[in-house]
């Protein structure tokens, strides 16, 4: 028989361990005016042993350098590295004018089928496409993602989560689609109009005050997901800390102490909502 240890739990909870479904642990160091990033091993190391001690046993890694990622998976794996479980995607498939350390850009099926492959060689664990993939690249990355047994998840908008469901995508990322064609028809041209003149983040106060959550868009994006039954991982604190960005309760959290330094001064420089109004904010309150 084996030895055992006895701990005395009167006073205390024992719970499973956590999943997170959200957890971009390969940390990237944004450089060049936050328009490129670089993986940052020291933080990345810091963040799965901090997870760790809250419980957290497993975590999707959704996107980092798929040469990091998967090494580090491996690293947690082989218990070189105190962490959760790993699974991982790698670079995000995007279509862009470039690559910023975090995305891969794709301008055709012949650059989806080659990323695909790079990745599926390098061992990742599923694939990611970005905002930006329209409908035609997001089909060309499922086809070629399931040929070679991977699946594909989503943080999607300019594909709507409804067309990403009917194309045959396997999860969804984030909490809203942020989609034009989700909005009720007569409402999409100042939706774009904001996107163009105040920036997409503010503009999704106009998405969130027009979007119908009983109307025929809404309704039939639900019917799709919930037939095919694609899960979803919401990031509510994503929303909140954007929506709420005002908030002491953020911006002056205890817990900011115990998070790496790297992590701690990223969330204050690349705060997307630095530059809200206290209108704005108003509105965020009531999204």
């Amino acid at each position: 028989m084996s030895a055992s240890t006895t701990i005395n739990g009167r006073g205390k909870f024992l719970l499973p361990g956590l999943i997170d479904t959200h957890a971009h642990v390969t940390y990237l160091r944004f450089v060049d005016g936050a328009r490129s990033a670089v993986y940052d091993e020291k933080t990345s190391v810091a963040s799965l042993r901090l997870l760790l001690a809250f419980g957290i046993t497993t975590v999707r890694n959704p996107g980092g350098p798929t040469k990091e990622a998967v090494a580090l998976r491996r690293r947690v794996a082989s218990d070189e590295i105190d962490g959760p479980t790993v699974f991982t995607a790698g670079n995000i498939l995007n279509r862009s004018s470039g690559s910023d350390g975090l995305t891969r850009a794709v301008e055709n099926d012949g650059d989806v089928e080659r990323e695909v492959e790079a990745q599926a060689a390098a061992g990742v664990d599923f694939i990611k496409v970005y905002a930006n993939m329209p409908p035609d690249l997001v089909a060309s990355t499922i086809r070629a993602a399931h040929a070679r047994g991977l699946k594909v998840i989503g943080h999607l908008q300019a594909t709507s989560w409804t067309k990403a469901a009917e194309l045959g995508i396997d999860a969804i990322c984030h909490g809203a689609s942020w989609s034009t064609d989700e909005l009720p028809a007569n409402r999409r041209e100042t939706y774009v109009r904001a996107m163009s003149a105040e920036g997409a983040m503010r503009a999704r106060l106009e998405w969130l005050d027009d979007v119908e959550p009983d109307g025929v868009e809404i309704q039939t994006m639900v019917r799709e997901i919930s037939k095919r039954r694609i899960p979803i991982d919401p990031t509510l604190i994503a929303y909140a800390t954007k929506l709420l960005g005002d908030s002491p309760r953020f911006l002056n959290s205890p817990d900011l102490n115990v998070a790496p330094p790297l992590m701690r001064s990223s969330f204050q420089e690349l705060n997307f909502v630095r530059d809200w109004s206290i209108q704005d904010f108003a509105r965020g309150h009531r999204g």
